[in-house]
């Protein structure tokens, strides 16, 4: 939700992360959970010119009922699989027939095997690669091999539109022609070159605290302790600190360090020395998903 005369955006009072409108007319931070009220005038230049961006699956589900009026659409996303057990009922009503469409987050990509698919469709399949985490190209790669193998499981064929600004990225190219082999060959030598895994392994700590400035000062006091601990050793490396992608979450703020190193051992000889595995406020991370 942005005004479109001051580019105000609304942000939640918690995380600071945009909040996301839904259908039912509320305004919901979809990390705190938080809901708020619609606003009809910018809360900060009073415009009245406040609207809604973007295409989340509430979206999308209102476009595809205007192209095809004659189908039945499901959604599957964050918002429908609340209750128990939502997830699996959603799927068997799509594998029965009785709905033609199934439309949603990553969660409709994996695994589910559901023969009479003949089409797939990915909308923004290189989302992933603005994402400042070393396994992006990785994760966009995977996101197009997975979703486009729910299609022709059956006896009919399937067809894939994949929808994308980066055409020429090799994460894309070498999912849609579902070139794995490829797709190393262009993925390890920056691995290689940037000690990234498989040729490293990695910690990440986040320094957590009520306060912006404490949480900051011992990510940089861990940085200082690292570099003095192993002084010329050319093994090991450390990065940042910077903000967690989510900087401050639920009254928290947070900062990632990202360890690196040829040998565990180093780290959790370092992490003891430091007694941080004691430290409530450091979270530690052992080889993480998630670098950010």
């Amino acid at each position: 939700v942005m005004c479109r005369s001051c580019g105000f955006v609304v942000k939640c009072p918690e995380c600071g992360m945009p909040m996301v409108y839904h259908r039912r007319g509320i305004l919901q931070c979809h990390h705190c959970d938080i809901t708020a009220p619609v606003p009809e005038i910018c809360p900060e230049c009073g415009s009245r010119y406040i609207k809604f961006f973007g295409s989340g699956t509430e979206k999308l589900e209102e476009e595809l009922r205007t192209l095809f009026p004659q189908a039945k659409t499901l959604r599957l996303d964050r918002d429908t699989t609340g209750k128990k057990f939502a997830h699996q009922e959603i799927l068997e009503k799509f594998k029965s027939g009785d709905y033609q469409i199934l439309l949603g987050t990553q969660m409709v990509a994996k695994g589910h095997d559901i023969p009479n698919v003949t089409a797939v469709g990915i909308i923004s399949a290189d989302a992933s690669l603005n994402v400042p985490d070393f396994r992006s190209g990785e994760r966009c790669f995977g996101l197009i091999t997975q979703t486009a193998g729910r299609a022709g499981r059956g006896k009919l064929k399937g067809k894939v539109v994949v929808q994308t600004y980066s055409t020429e990225h090799y994460a894309i190219e070498c999912g849609i022609q579902q070139n794995y082999d490829a797709f190393y060959e262009a993925e390890i030598p920056m691995r290689q070159m940037l000690k990234f895994p498989p040729f490293s392994y990695l910690v990440k700590l986040t320094c957590t605290n009520e306060k912006e400035e404490v949480a900051l000062q011992r990510a940089k006091d861990i940085r200082t302790a690292f570099k003095e601990y192993f002084k010329d050793n050319k093994s090991v490396g450390i990065m940042g600190p910077a903000p967690a992608i989510i900087a401050n979450l639920r009254g928290i703020y947070r900062f990632n360090l990202l360890l690196k190193a040829e040998h565990i051992e180093d780290l959790q000889a370092f992490i003891r020395h430091e007694n941080l595995h004691l430290d409530n406020k450091i979270i530690i991370d052992v080889n993480p998903i998630n670098t950010n």
